[in-house]
């Protein structure tokens, strides 16, 4: 996507807004800061700045879009269905050339910075492999079916426990784990849209008809990005998440837990990560995995 392209999609969003601020309520980031630039309306306020001129994309305040966990439920409420999530996410993508992603990766050491460097490159982490492997092993395994197993970077167990308990016939692919996701969440859309590309070519390739995964993430990501018209997504797990593998494997020192970008946060952005880190009752709740463009 260009950037004129991004800005017209911007504007759009923030034409619907009428600032009603019943957003307001279930943001768990506003109702902790008590600051209007961390609350939905405010975001979306500012990217209309942002893509109107009134505001240059260096300008410190906007730093307050990587505090958003991405949880849905400010999409999930507005009255008037102003998509605030994928506004925020678009605005991110305006943002990236001037965001500190790049200098905060390089200060992950070790497991983290490799693992989080296997998601945005788009390959297989451990914890696929070894349930691509036990996957392929198990009965319900079928390398023509049409059915795909996607159960994303970090797989719920349980997932493959499920389908085989339901008997349904399923493909998985080995360099097919990654949805996108945190190429979208830190802003670099020209990288997710090639992660995009590479699945939309083996979905279209194997004529896949449904979907299974047990990831929120990839729910999201898959059904509201995509533009999957004719699969079915089909998401098994609980509805209102507390808990997230991904951001419990990849955030060891977290102490709340998070289904939105808040593994991810003290890296996006570490001054709204302080503010928040000695709040042991933080705890954000999802809706990622609630279809919100039916």
């Amino acid at each position: 996507m260009n950037k004129s392209f991004l800005k017209k999609v911007i504007k759009e969003e923030f034409d619907k807004c009428v600032s009603c601020g019943k957003c307001k309520s279930v943001c768990d980031m506003y109702m902790y800061l008590r600051e209007e630039e961390y609350s939905p309306r405010g975001l979306v306020q500012l990217a209309g700045a942002l893509v109107n001129g009134k505001i240059k994309g260096d300008s410190e305040i906007l730093k307050c879009f990587y505090t958003c966990f991405l949880c849905l439920k400010c999409s999930v409420k507005c009255p008037l269905e102003v998509n605030v999530v994928n506004l925020i996410l678009l605005t991110r993508s305006l943002l990236f050339e001037f965001s500190d992603f790049r200098d905060n990766m390089k200060r992950l050491t070790g497991k983290r910075r490799k693992e989080l460097n296997n998601i945005l490159d788009g390959n297989p982490t451990t914890e696929f492999l070894k349930f691509y492997h036990a996957s392929i092993n198990s009965g319900s395994y079928k390398k023509s079916s049409k059915t795909l197993l996607f159960p994303g970077c970090f797989p719920d167990t349980s997932l493959l426990t499920l389908v085989e308990k339901d008997k349904i016939v399923f493909n998985i692919e080995k360099n097919l784990d990654c949805c996108g996701y945190l190429k979208l969440a830190v802003g670099d859309l020209n990288d997710f849209e090639k992660i995009q590309t590479r699945n939309l070519k083996y979905f279209k390739q194997n004529k896949i008809q449904k979907i299974i995964t047990s990831c929120p993430h990839c729910f999201y990501v898959l059904s509201t990005w995509f533009e999957l018209n004719t699969i079915e997504i089909i998401f098994i797990g609980d509805e209102d998440l507390s808990y997230c593998p991904v951001n419990a494997i990849i955030s060891d020192n977290i102490k709340y837990k998070c289904t939105g970008l808040g593994g991810f946060l003290d890296f996006l952005n570490p001054q709204a990560f302080k503010l928040i880190n000695k709040q042991n009752n933080f705890k954000p709740k999802c809706n990622l995995s609630k279809r919100i463009n039916k």
